[in-house]
Formats: C-alpha cells, sequence, structure tokens
C-alpha cells in the first residue's frame, strides 16, 4: 500500500509534541509526550497524491513503530522520531530502503506529562491541553478504580 510513497513520497513532519491515551481499566487517561529539552521533533512521514470520484486529494501519514523503554507503559506504538543525520538519509533519493531508521528514538528524547480529559473533544484547543495534571486523581470523578484509590 505504501511501497510508492515509501520509494518517491517520504517527507518530514515537525510536531512540538503528541498525545496518547493509556487503557486503566476501563478508563483512558490522556497524556500528553514532549521533547524532553523542550524545541520539536520531526516524524518520519510519507505523503501521496491520487485522483478520486471527487478530485485530486493529497494525503500525508506518520509513520509509527514500536515504543522505546519510556513510552510502552503508554501505548504499543510511537511515531519514529528522527534525528538530524536521520533527517538527511530519510529524505535521500539515495536511501532505496530507509527502513533500518523506522526505529523508536532514545528513551531520554522523551517527557510524559498526564494531561486533563479535555484533550478528548475536539472542540476543545488551547495550551491548557497541554498543561500537567496536578490534581490528585482521586479529585478526577472519570478516574475510578487503582488511579482513583
Amino acid at each position: 500500500m505504501f511501497r510508492g510513497a515509501l520509494r518517491h513520497g517520504r517527507c518530514l513532519i515537525p510536531a512540538s509534541g503528541f498525545y496518547e491515551w493509556k487503557q486503566i481499566g476501563k478508563t483512558k487517561v490522556p497524556h500528553y509526550i514532549r521533547p524532553k529539552n523542550g524545541g520539536i521533533w520531526v516524524f518520519a512521514g510519507l505523503w501521496s497524491s491520487w485522483s478520486g470520484p471527487d478530485g485530486d486529494l493529497d494525503t500525508c501519514t506518520i509513520i509509527t513503530t514500536v515504543p522505546n523503554r519510556t513510552m510502552e507503559p503508554i501505548h504499543n506504538r510511537m511515531p519514529v522520531i528522527l534525528g538530524l543525520g536521520a533527517m538527511e538519509q530519510w529524505l535521500s533519493p539515495d536511501t532505496k530502503t530507509p527502513t533500518d531508521l523506522l526505529v523508536p528514538c532514545p528513551d531520554e528524547w522523551l517527557t510524559i506529562v498526564q494531561v486533563g480529559p479535555a484533550v478528548g473533544n475536539p472542540r476543545n484547543d488551547g495550551p491548557e491541553l497541554i498543561q500537567e495534571m496536578n490534581t490528585p486523581a482521586a479529585a478526577i470523578p472519570f478516574l475510578k478504580g487503582p488511579l482513583g484509590e
């Protein structure tokens, strides 16, 4: 499915972080994962253009890989985060099979903080969505069971 894009449509997707939800019992608890030293990351991505019944469409995707040790307790996958040398190699047309770059980043690149449930609603937007939760779990009504005890 992505064979053509892997050869001819590699791209870089900058991001200051991403959200992931950890399943705890029947509750999904949101977390914000960001660069440990601030700034931005660059994810390995693929793009393609195609013609559909409604006209031309440009698409892109972020490539994921298995989690590193820092991310593993939160989710079973993570974006491929590229370092400087890997970015050049990822984009180079001389790199025929860049699959050796599709590995987890070093553990020390990540900071993970629990954030509030407002992030789960697409109508919400603002810097408060990436603020670390300072409220004890027992005071949050949607957290019951092990976290709320």
